[in-house]
This record gives C-alpha cells, sequence and structure tokens, in this order.
C-alpha cells in the first residue's frame, strides 16, 4: 500500500506538472500533430488508457495522449486495444506551449501512466490509477515510433497493481 500511494504521489505531481504546461493555449485543444507513438505488449491492461511524458538528455519535452484540451484542463488517454495504443505525440516549446512533434529524437525516455477511465483531469485520483512504467530507448524518425513494452528497462509498475 505505501508503494502505491508514493507512486500515485508522483504520478499526481506529473500530472499537475502537465497540467500547468499545457493550460497556457488560448484556443484549448492542442494542435493537431502527424507524431505518434504506438505501445505493444499491454495485454495486462487491455481496455484501460494510457498518457505519457518523453525526455531525453538534451531536455526535449514530449506529451503523449489522444487528445488534449488545456482550456478544460482534460487529457484523453489512448484506449489499450488487443494489448495495443497508439498516442499523438507533442513537443513543449521554451515558452511552455504545446506544438506539433515530427522530430528525429533517439534514446528518448518515456514514462506511461496507466488509468481505468479515459479523461484525466485535476480531479483524478489513486482509484482511477491502474499501472505506471517507463520504456527505454525510443527512436522517433519523423515524428513516429513504436515499441513494446518487453523494452521496459524493470518491471516495478506491476507492482501497483
Amino acid at each position: 500500500m505505501k508503494n502505491r500511494k508514493t507512486a500515485f504521489g508522483i504520478i499526481a505531481a506529473v500530472l499537475l506538472i502537465m497540467l500547468l504546461l499545457t493550460a497556457g493555449s488560448e484556443e484549448g485543444a492542442a494542435p493537431p500533430t502527424e507524431g505518434r507513438l504506438t505501445i505493444t505488449g499491454l495485454e495486462e491492461y487491455e481496455g484501460c488508457y494510457v498518457i505519457a511524458e518523453g525526455s531525453t538528455e538534451d531536455d526535449l519535452g514530449l506529451f503523449f495522449a489522444k487528445d488534449i484540451n488545456s482550456q478544460n484542463v482534460k487529457f484523453s488517454g489512448g484506449r489499450i486495444i488487443n494489448g495495443s495504443v497508439t498516442l499523438n505525440v507533442w513537443i513543449f516549446t521554451d515558452s511552455g506551449e504545446l506544438e506539433p512533434y515530427n522530430g528525429n529524437d533517439e534514446n528518448v525516455f518515456i514514462s506511461l501512466l496507466i488509468f481505468r477511465k479515459k479523461m484525466i483531469t485535476e480531479s483524478t485520483n489513486e482509484d482511477d490509477f491502474s499501472g505506471m512504467g517507463e520504456i527505454y530507448p525510443v527512436e522517433f524518425q519523423n515524428g513516429i515510433a513504436s515499441t513494446e513494452c518487453g523494452d521496459m528497462e524493470d518491471d516495478f509498475w506491476k507492482d501497483f497493481l
């Protein structure tokens, strides 16, 4: 139980930072993006929803979700179907805005957050949380990447189910 509360505290902090960073858009909805990340090997979480954030040693900041609306402070997670999920990818600018991502980056470290509900908001709580994980390294070409959970650095996240 202590591990679960610690993990959820970390997740809540990450969500708060993401909410604050995306709150700057006047229009609310994040701009359309061609960037995509497909993650396979998620059979254990069938029907759950995923959002994620990514970074590199060069401080590249990426955000992964199905959709984002910063005006309403909501993230729409991508649904895991047949053990797979595809998320849209945005990059954080120096001014904190989200822009479409189409980069070519290697060694991207991705932190996954898995939830039981689709809409992740500031009122999301521990009961909505299903799991978390890390994937490294992921390589993007023209904003697109695919990876398997078999590439996980370790399986600590499975302890939080």
